[in-house]
C-alpha cells in the first residue's frame, strides 16, 4: 500500500479508501502488470539521494523545521531551509547558498512532505533539493513530485491526482507554469521519467487493459457513459467481481445476482457461467446507486441525485429518468402492475422500450 493511501485511511477517509484498495494497486485502478508485454522501466529514484528525517508513523516527515544540505560546484555548501505553517500543511522554504545569499522560494505546493532529498540532474555537482507532498479528501487525492533549482531560486513541479471513482482510470496531470521552459529541461525530463513510480497511468496503459476486470468500471463508462436512451455494449469478466465496498441493495433472479455498491455501480454475477458485468455506474459516485426492482425484463435502478435507471436486461438497452429534487434521490421503489412509484409519491408508466 502507498503512504498516499495509508494518509487517507490515517487521517479519516478510511472508509474510501479500503472501499478502492482493490482496484487501486497502483493508485488508480490498473494492475502492476498490463496485459502483453511490459516495458520495463529503470528506477529514477536510484539517482536521489534521499535525506532520513523523522517521520510520523513512518508516513510523513514531523518535523515543523528541518534542513536539506545540496552541493554547489561539488561541495555540500548550499542548504534549504523548510519551515512549517498550520503544521505540515503549508511550507515556507528558503535557500541559502555557499556565497551566504539566501532566497525565498515561491510556489511550494501544500500538503505533508513524505520525501526529501537531493540529486544532481547535470552530473556537475550542483544539486537539485527533490521532495513529495500529499494531499486528499473524500474524493480523491494527489501526489506533488517538486524539484528545487537552486541556482534560478524557481520550483519546477507537476500535480498527480487521482480519482476515487472507478470510471475515471487515468491520472489527471497538472505542471507549474515554468514546466516546459528550456531553462528547466533536465528537471522536467527527471520528473515526467519519475511520476511512474508514483503510480501514474497514461491513457495508453490503460488501453493495453481492456480485459482487466480491475478496470471494468473505467471500460463501461468509455463505452456507455454518454448514453440516456441507447444500447449498452457490455464486457463480460470470468469469476465474482471483486469489492470491499457496502451493499446498499441486491436482488436474484435465476442464476443472476444484481448487487448495487455504494460509490459504485450496479454489477451483474452469473453463476452459471461463473461471470460478471458492469450494468449502470452513474456519472457521479457521490450518486450511487441507492435500490433495486425487477419487473419483466427490466431492471429498475435508484440513485441518490441522478433519479431512475432502467436496463432491459434482454437487450442491454439503457433508459435514464432524471427528476428535480426530491425526486432525484430515490429511496423507494414500487411496481404497480404498468406503474412505478417513487418514494411513495410520485407515479411513472413503466416505459416499454
Amino acid at each position: 500500500m502507498s503512504k498516499a493511501k495509508r494518509w487517507l485511511m490515517l487521517t479519516g477517509i478510511a472508509g474510501i479508501t479500503l472501499m478502492l484498495v482493490g482496484s487501486f494497486s497502483r493508485g488508480q485502478g490498473i494492475a502492476s502488470e498490463p496485459e502483453g508485454k511490459t516495458e520495463k522501466r529503470a528506477s529514477t529514484k536510484d539517482q536521489i539521494t534521499f535525506i532520513p528525517i523523522k517521520t510520523d508513523q513512518g508516513l510523513f516527515i514531523s518535523a515543523d523545521k528541518f534542513e536539506v544540505k545540496f552541493k554547489e560546484k561539488g561541495k555540500k555548501t548550499g542548504v534549504a531551509v523548510f519551515e512549517s505553517r498550520e503544521p505540515h500543511l503549508f511550507w515556507d522554504v528558503t535557500i541559502k547558498r555557499g556565497d551566504g545569499s539566501t532566497i525565498q522560494i515561491p510556489g511550494v505546493p501544500p500538503g505533508p512532505i513524505s520525501e526529501v532529498g537531493t540529486v544532481d540532474l547535470a552530473g556537475r555537482g550542483n544539486e537539485d533539493v527533490f521532495f513529495v507532498t500529499t494531499s486528499g479528501g473524500p474524493g480523491g487525492y494527489s501526489i506533488g513530485l517538486s524539484l528545487i533549482n537552486s541556482r534560478k531560486g524557481e520550483i519546477v513541479g507537476l500535480l498527480l491526482g487521482f480519482s476515487f471513482q472507478l470510471t475515471e482510470g487515468i491520472t489527471h496531470v497538472s505542471t507549474t507554469d515554468n514546466f516546459h521552459s528550456e531553462d528547466f529541461r533536465r528537471e522536467r525530463e527527471f520528473l515526467e521519467s519519475i511520476k511512474y513510480e508514483y503510480g501514474f497511468v497514461s491513457e495508453e496503459e490503460v488501453t493495453k487493459q481492456i480485459s482487466n476486470p480491475e478496470l471494468a468500471y473505467y471500460f463501461w463508462a468509455q463505452d456507455n457513459g454518454g448514453i440516456e436512451d441507447g444500447k449498452m455494449r457490455i464486457r463480460k469478466h470470468k469469476g465474482k467481481h471483486s469489492s470491499i465496498a457496502s451493499i446498499n441493495d441486491e436482488l436474484k433472479e435465476g442464476s443472476i445476482v444484481y448487487t448495487a455498491y455504494f460509490k459504485a455501480g450496479v454489477v451483474a454475477y452469473d453463476e452459471s457461467s461463473d461471470q460478471h458485468f458492469i450494468l449502470f455506474h452513474p456519472d457521479n459516485m457521490y450518486s450511487w446507486p441507492t435500490v433495486l426492482e425487477k419487473v419483466g425484463p427490466y431492471l429498475l435502478i435508484g440513485t441518490r441525485g441522478e433519479g431512475l435507471a432502467i436496463v432491459n436486461l434482454e437487450t442491454f438497452h439503457l433508459k435514464r429518468f432524471r427528476f428535480p429534487p426530491p425526486n432525484d434521490i430515490i429511496s423507494e421503489l414500487e411496481v404497480l402492475d404498468s406503474r412505478i412509484r417513487i418514494n411513495a409519491s410520485k407515479e411513472m408508466d413503466l416505459p416499454s422500450f
